[in-house]
C-alpha cells in the first residue's frame, strides 16, 4: 500500500508517546473506487476523534499520513490544553513543489456563551505572518455567528 498512516498521542500525566497505525480505509471518508491518496477527505476534522481515550486527557497528538508514490508527507501536530479546550495546530506537507505550512491557534476567551478566539498564520518567505483572525460565538440556538478582525473587510 502506498498510503501508510500513523497517529501518536501523548497522555497529560504520561510521560511516553503512543502510536497507533490507521487503514486508509478507516481514516479516510472514501468514495467507491477512489484511489487512495495523502489528500483524500478524513472522516473526521480532528484527529483526537480517532482515538479512544479522554480527550481532556489528550496533551498532545501528531497525525503523520505518507503517501509513498506521490513522495508526500503530511503532519498535524496538536497541542492541547485547558482540559481540551484550546489548541494550537501544525500543519505541514512536505514533498510538493512547494512546502505547505499553515498553524491554527484556537482558545475560547468566554463561557455563557461561549466565544472562541480562531488565529491562522501561514508563512512567507519563511516568515509567519497574519492570515485570518476571527472571533466566533456559540448562539443558543446551535447557530455560531463570526466576528473577522483580520482580513479587514469592506462590507
Amino acid at each position: 500500500m502506498s498510503v501508510s498512516i500513523f497517529i501518536d498521542y501523548k497522555l497529560i500525566n504520561d510521560t511516553q508517546w503512543h502510536t497507533i497505525e490507521m487503514s486508509p480505509e478507516n481514516y479516510f471518508d472514501l468514495y467507491l473506487d477512489e484511489t487512495i491518496r495523502w489528500d483524500c477527505v478524513p472522516k473526521y476534522d480532528k484527529v483526537i476523534d480517532y482515538l479512544n481515550v479522554d480527550r481532556k486527557q489528550v496533551s498532545n497528538t501528531t497525525l503523520r499520513i505518507i503517501d509513498d508514490e506521490a513522495s508526500v508527507t503530511k503532519i498535524i501536530t496538536t497541542t492541547f490544553w485547558d482540559q481540551g479546550e484550546n489548541t494550537i495546530a501544525e500543519r505541514l506537507v512536505r514533498g510538493l513543489e512547494k512546502s505547505y505550512w499553515l498553524m491554527v491557534i484556537t482558545t475560547k476567551v468566554q463561557d455563557n456563551p461561549a466565544v472562541w478566539e480562531i488565529l491562522r498564520l501561514q508563512k512567507e518567505n519563511d516568515v509567519p505572518i497574519v492570515e485570518f483572525h476571527s472571533f466566533i460565538t456559540d448562539n443558543e440556538d446551535g447557530s455560531e455567528t463570526e466576528k473577522i478582525i483580520y482580513p479587514i473587510r469592506e462590507d
